[in-house]
C-alpha cells in the first residue's frame, strides 16, 4: 500500500501548499511505478506547526494505521522529511514505527536520503532532523531577540491593535477622530452616571460608529478595560506588560478610577439555574455557539441564550422557551416504542455479529499456528523463518482477541425499555433528557429546525427512517 503525508505550518503565498505537495508526490510515485495513491491513504495537517505531535491529528491517525499488521511492507511518501517533523525526538518515534513494520519512507525532494536499507535511512534522517531542528531553534531565537528589542524600544509586538490606532512595525499610529470617541467614552463613564447601555445610546445619537457599524455594549467593555489607552502593552508571550511609546488617551490614574467604578457597578449575578443547552445551540447566522445570559429586574431573573457576535441581527432567545421545546421533542421521540425496541434489537445484533466474528478469527489463527508448527516439525521451514512467522501471528492474535465494541448488558437494555413509561410521564430528571442531545439547529428567526441526539445521525423532529 502507498500512503502520503502532507503538512503546512502557515498558509502563505510563498509556502509550498498542500495541493503542490500532493501533486509532487503523485508525480514521484508514478516515476517509481508505485501503486496508485488512494484518497483514503492521504493524511494532512494544514496550518499546524511540526513542533508538537499531539496537535497533529492527521499524523496521529496515520501512525495508528501504520502500526497495524495490514500496513506491513507499505510505502510512505512525503514532500520533505521536515513535513513529518523538525523535532529530533518526534522524528525518531516516527522512524521507529516505520522500522517495526518495515515501511519504506520516500522523500520527493531529498532523493539522497531515500534508501531500502531502513537502519541506514534512519541514521540519515536522524542527521537531517538534527539540522532541521537546529534551523528551527535558530529561527525561534532570532524572533525572540527581535521581540525583546521591540519591547525595550516600546514598539508593538502584535498587529492586533484596539480601536483608535493603526498598526505599524515601529509604533501605533493614532487615528484622531477615533481617539476622540474613546476619550468621550471615558469622560462619560468617569462621571459615574453612565453604564454601558447609556453610553451606547449617547454614541448612537451622535452617529459615532465602531469599525463601520454602530457601537454595542461589548465594545464599551473592551475599550474601558484596555490598558493600551494609557500606554501599556500586554507583551504577548515574551515577558509581561511593558510601556509603549505611542500616543495615550487617558492617564493611569483615570484608568484605575474607571476600573474601580466598573467593579462597583458589577453586581454579583449568581444563579443556581442549570443552562441545559450550553454549547449545544448554534447561531444560524455565524455558527458561533450561543452563550447563556441572565438579567435581573426587581429580583426576578430572566434567562436567555444569545450570540455575542455584534454582526448578527437576531441574537437572543428565551432559555425556558427553547429548553421546553427541545425536551418535548426528545420525549415524543423516545416514547415511540419502535425506537427503543429497535435500539435494543440493533445493539443485540451487533453484539452477536462481533462475538461470532471474533470466534471465527480466533479459530483461523489457531489453524494457522497448527500448520506452522507442522511445517517446522517436518523441516520444511527453518528456525529463523519459523520464529519470524510465529511472531507475526502473535501480533495478529493480539488484535483478534479484542473486546467487542458494543458492551451493553441485557439488563441495561431491559431497563431502557422499562424507562419508556417514566419518560412518558416525565418522571425522570431534566438531566436525562438533555444529556441525550448533541446539538440543536435553528433557522435565521431562531426557530428550531433540527434536534440531533448523541450517536444518532438523524433529525428527530422530522419524520425520517430511524437508522442506528
Amino acid at each position: 500500500m502507498l500512503f502520503a503525508y502532507l503538512r503546512t505550518s502557515v498558509q502563505k503565498k510563498n509556502k509550498i501548499s498542500i495541493e503542490m505537495q500532493l501533486a509532487a508526490i503523485k508525480e514521484k510515485s508514478a516515476d517509481l511505478q508505485l501503486p496508485e495513491l488512494q484518497e483514503s491513504k492521504i493524511f494532512e495537517d494544514c496550518g499546524i506547526s511540526g513542533a508538537k505531535l499531539e496537535e497533529r491529528k492527521g499524523l496521529q491517525e496515520l501512525l495508528t494505521i501504520l502500526q497495524e499488521p495490514s500496513s506491513r511492507y507499505s510505502t510512505l511518501m512525503v514532500y520533505r522529511f521536515d513535513r513529518l517533523s523538525r523535532d529530533v525526538g518526534i522524528m525518531l518515534k516516527i522512524m521507529e514505527v516505520l522500522e517495526n513494520n518495515e515501511i519504506r519512507l520516500i522523500s520527493v525532494m531529498e532523493s539522497s536520503l531515500n534508501s531500502d536499507n531502513i537502519p541506514m535511512q534512519k541514521m540519515l534522517v536522524h542527521v537531517h532532523a538534527l539540522v532541521a531542528q537546529f534551523e528551527r531553534d535558530m529561527i525561534i531565537e532570532n524572533v525572540n531577540m527581535g521581540l525583546a528589542q521591540k519591547r525595550r524600544e516600546g514598539k508593538p509586538l502584535s498587529p492586533n491593535v484596539p480601536f483608535g490606532y493603526r498598526y505599524s512595525q515601529d509604533e501605533l499610529l493614532p487615528v484622531e477622530t477615533e481617539l476622540k470617541v474613546v476619550r468621550y467614552i471615558y469622560d462619560l463613564y468617569l462621571t459615574g452616571e453612565f453604564g454601558y447601555e447609556k453610553i451606547v445610546n449617547q454614541l448612537t445619537k451622535r452617529n459615532f460608529i465602531f469599525n463601520g457599524r454602530p457601537f454595542v455594549e461589548t465594545d464599551i467593555h473592551r475599550i474601558l478595560s484596555n490598558k493600551t489607552y494609557y500606554g501599556i502593552f500586554k507583551g504577548s508571550g515574551v515577558g509581561g506588560e511593558y510601556k509603549g511609546s505611542h500616543v495615550t488617551v487617558v492617564s493611569e490614574e483615570e484608568y484605575v478610577t474607571v476600573q474601580k467604578i466598573r467593579r462597583r457597578k458589577q453586581s454579583p449575578k449568581v444563579s443556581t439555574r442549570k443552562n441545559w443547552l450550553r454549547q449545544k445551540l448554534t447561531c444560524p447566522c455565524c455558527n458561533q455557539k450561543l452563550t447563556p445570559k441572565m438579567k435581573r429586574n426587581n429580583k426576578i431573573e430572566y434567562h436567555y441564550y444569545y450570540c455575542a457576535n455584534p454582526q448578527c441581527k437576531e441574537r437572543v432567545i428565551h432559555a425556558d422557551t427553547v429548553e421546553k421545546e427541545v425536551k418535548k421533542a426528545v420525549i415524543q421521540f423516545l416514547v415511540q416504542s419502535q425506537v427503543l425496541e429497535q435500539m435494543v434489537g440493533e445493539i443485540e445484533s451487533r453484539q452477536c455479529e462481533e462475538f461470532t466474528q471474533s470466534k471465527r478469527e480466533q479459530l483461523q489463527q489457531a489453524r494457522r499456528k497448527e500448520r506452522l508448527l507442522l511445517q517446522f516439525e517436518e523441516g520444511s521451514i527453518g528456525p529463523e523463518e519459523f520464529s519470524k512467522a510465529y511472531s507475526a501471528l502473535r501480533q495478529v492474535s493480539s488484535t483478534t482477541n479484542r473486546k467487542p465494541k458494543v458492551t451493553v448488558r441485557r439488563k441495561d437494555l431491559e431497563a431502557l425499555l422499562e424507562q419508556k413509561n417514566q419518560i412518558k410521564k416525565q418522571m425522570l430528571p431534566e438531566k436525562f433528557y438533555f444529556d441525550l442531545v448533541e446539538r440543536v439547529n435553528m433557522d435565521e428567526k431562531y426557530r428550531i429546525k433540527g434536534i440531533y441526539l448523541k450517536n444518532l445521525k438523524i433529525n428527530i423532529i422530522e419524520q425520517e427512517e430511524i437508522k442506528l
